[in-house]
């Protein structure tokens, strides 16, 4: 799958800023507080966070360019000790994140084996409407983390184990080699850790979240 955009650059620089400043996080399933049956299904998300805006505008109109979309940006204070604005975007559409991540992957560095994990989930999830997850899925998301509390990279016995449920991975936690033809190459889709700029969860009890438009 290739993108076709003359800007690698920006893509290039987006993977980047995504390795210091975005978080990869997943909201796992919990019972249906309305007394349904059933419970709530994965939802993985990205966030990536700063308090400049201009570099947040550079990212919204980069996404633009790719055609992802995303919840609109938050202005968000970060409690009685915070000294500026934080500004927040949130990518959590699954087929839109699924994109974003194939466009970016051979990019990521630190977010490199996290990405991979939401790429692998992702795939699955996307090729039905009501995707009926599995206890595969779990243990799998579940490293997501564990590579956090690890900087960010897969443990060994974690590289081994995703070497098992993701056959594409046989060299597991090494960078792809990019080749560059006219665009990105991307990965086809097959059956994010700096805990100094982690970006916090997208929804924090007392934030005073403000939203605005470019």
């Amino acid at each position: 799958l290739f993108l076709m955009t003359k800007n690698v650059a920006d893509i290039a620089w987006l993977a980047g800023f995504v390795d210091g400043e975005g978080c990869f996080s997943v909201k796992r399933p919990i019972a249906r507080g309305d007394g349904g049956p059933g419970r709530s299904p994965y939802q993985v998300w990205l966030v990536v966070c700063n308090t400049s805006k201009p570099m947040v505008d550079k990212i919204v109109k980069i996404l633009a360019d790719l055609e992802i979309s995303h919840q609109p940006v938050r202005r968000v204070w970060k409690g009685s000790k915070a000294t500026r604005w934080q500004f927040w975007i949130h990518v959590a559409r699954k087929d839109q994140l699924l994109r974003l991540t194939q466009i970016l992957l051979p990019y990521l560095v630190a977010k490199h084996d996290e990405a991979t994990v939401v790429e692998w989930f992702l795939s699955r999830s996307c090729q039905a409407r009501a995707y009926k997850q599995t206890s595969i899925d779990k243990q799998v998301l579940d490293t997501l983390a564990v590579m956090k509390r690890n900087g960010g990279e897969a443990p060994t016995e974690i590289r081994e184990f995703l070497r098992e449920v993701i056959p594409s991975q046989a060299s597991f936690g090494q960078l792809p080699k990019v080749v560059e033809l006219e665009g990105v190459e991307t990965r086809s889709v097959s059956p994010n850790n700096n805990p100094i700029h982690e970006c916090p969860a997208p929804s924090v009890e007392g934030d005073d979240i403000v939203r605005y438009s470019n």
